[in-house]
């Protein structure tokens, strides 16, 4: 360590380094500069303290079983003096635990402690701004140091992912360890709110939140000509939730519809209470209901559901519609009713998997009419497992007449 300056009011270091078996803390470049006369005051003034560089590494923690980490708070904090931070920076800050490197830069505080009432202390932040490879952040407010922690902080971000629109806007924070609320508000690239409220965060935690999002153009994310609409509400705890949505998707294309969702999560299952598609341009409806069950072992979906459609182009068309299963086993039954054209009456009933499908039956009975009448069936099996896809399709038809 190579150190100069008086420890009365300035000094400065060239590098500090600091290790354990499982901890290692470099420092390059720190400027100090305090009041010492404010301790006669009960006050620590640290008037700047400037950090080139701060490294910090843990080391990768093994045969260690991981545990969902439990927070809790002290009743208070109590401080021994009153704390002035005037500028506390760091140009760069490298955090590294089990080869994950989160890098930041520009890091700025500048806050005070105060007396509040009944000499519970708090922190009053003047400012804390930070930035990262892909967003900058700068906040400022107050957080109360015991009691219920009230908390009050007023946020500006901005987000720069890969290939990806900026995203800007505002956030706040406010409330206590009983009632936390959470509101964010996006600018760009879309108007956009996120309201969240969490009642007993640090016990028995439920949440109510709402989404609503404006017009969002989704040309940058390679839809051209179209506009997405979300207006979303969910309420739950850390082991069950339930949402309804509405999902609107406008524009010039040859698309357009809207969904309401209503969705129910358990501990190991999601009951689909409700799923309405509308498909505008073509008219098409879809109603499902039914259960998406977890597989213990690999978490993999499952689903049981069931519903009916209906829609006008190409041909006027209903029906029944049944699936179950998963993606690598998975078996569907369809029953569709054609009213124009050819009227016909259509059962289907596949089961596949992600390499596969066998048609166990397709039965058609055609309506006399004008066109056609009679009965068509119709069994076989699809592969596409190899280079070229491969069928296997065996018919029939009866008293067919045109």
């Amino acid at each position: 360590v190579n150190a100069n300056g008086r420890l009365l009011d300035n000094f400065s270091f060239d590098a500090i380094e600091y290790r354990t078996a499982d901890l290692e803390i470099t420092i390059s470049q720190i400027d100090f500069s305090w009041a010492l006369r404010s301790l006669l005051d009960d006050t620590l003034h640290i008037r700047k303290l400037h950090i080139g560089t701060l490294n910090i590494t843990t080391a990768s923690a093994e045969d260690t079983e991981s545990k969902p980490a439990t927070l809790t708070l002290p009743e208070a904090v109590n401080l021994p003096m009153q704390i002035q931070l005037g500028e506390i920076i760091i140009d760069e800050l490298q955090f590294e635990s089990n080869g994950t490197q989160i890098p930041l830069r520009n890091i700025k505080l500048v806050a005070a402690t105060a007396a509040g009432s009944e000499q519970e202390q708090s922190l009053s932040i003047q400012q804390l701004q930070l930035a990262g490879n892909e967003f900058e952040f700068s906040t400022a407010g107050s957080l109360g140091l015991g009691g219920q922690w009230p908390i009050d902080l007023q946020t500006n971000y901005t987000l720069q992912l890969a290939e990806q629109p900026e995203i800007t806007g505002q956030a706040q924070i406010a409330g206590n360890t009983s009632l936390l609320t959470l509101a964010i508000n996006l600018q760009q690239p879309a108007i956009a709110s996120i309201n969240l409220e969490l009642r007993n965060p640090l016990e028995s935690l439920t949440w109510h939140g709402e989404v609503q999002v404006d017009a969002l153009d989704l040309s940058p994310y390679g839809i051209a000509d179209q506009q997405l609409g979300v207006d979303l509400t969910g309420n739950g705890d850390l082991k069950a939730f339930d949402v309804t949505a509405e999902i609107n998707l406008s524009g010039t294309q040859n698309l357009e519809f809207d969904i309401t969702l209503m969705l129910a999560r358990g501990e190991r299952d999601w009951q689909l209470q409700q799923f309405n598609l509308h498909e505008k341009v073509n008219d098409v409806l879809l109603d499902l209901q039914g259960l998406v069950l977890l597989e213990a072992e690999t978490n993999a979906p499952r689903v049981d559901l069931s519903g009916n459609f209906k829609l006008t182009q190409p041909l006027a068309a209903d029906g029944e519609i049944i699936i179950a299963g998963a993606l690598t086993d998975y078996s569907a039954r369809i029953n569709a009713r054609l009213h124009e054209r050819m009227p016909s009456v259509w059962d289907l009933s596949i089961n596949g998997n992600n390499n596969s499908i066998e048609i166990k039956q397709l039965h058609g009975q055609l309506i006399e009419n004008d066109i056609a009448s009679g009965e068509i069936s119709l069994h076989g099996q699809a592969d596409w497992q190899g280079e070229l896809p491969t069928f296997d399709l065996n018919g029939h038809w009866n008293n067919v007449a045109y």
